[in-house]
């Protein structure tokens, strides 16, 4: 699974610094505690993103199935007032 932050060049570039690390912490950690809720292991953080995957004793299906719940869930979470942390962003 590979998550990255819509609009973050756009963030980081009105943004000073010490505003956009917490933001970007509270987004990584919306979609971190899905993968591990589903069984996933985050590889790696990508800047503004991460890999992430879905290991299986199972067969493939399975872990495809783990990381698309653990993609949904993450969606789930944001989506609830991630406009309107967004726009209070840039408005500021």
């Amino acid at each position: 699974l590979v998550a990255d932050f819509r609009h973050f060049t756009e963030i980081s570039e009105r943004l000073p610094v010490d505003r956009i690390i917490p933001w970007l912490n509270a987004g990584l950690s919306c979609i971190g505690d899905p993968i591990g809720r589903h069984g996933g292991q985050i590889l790696k953080f990508l800047g503004d993103g991460l890999l992430a995957i879905f290991p299986s004793t199972e067969d493939d299906a399975s872990a495809c199935a783990e990381a698309l719940a653990a993609a949904r869930d993450a969606m789930r979470v944001h989506l609830k007032g991630s406009q309107d942390r967004y726009k209070r962003l840039i408005r500021s």
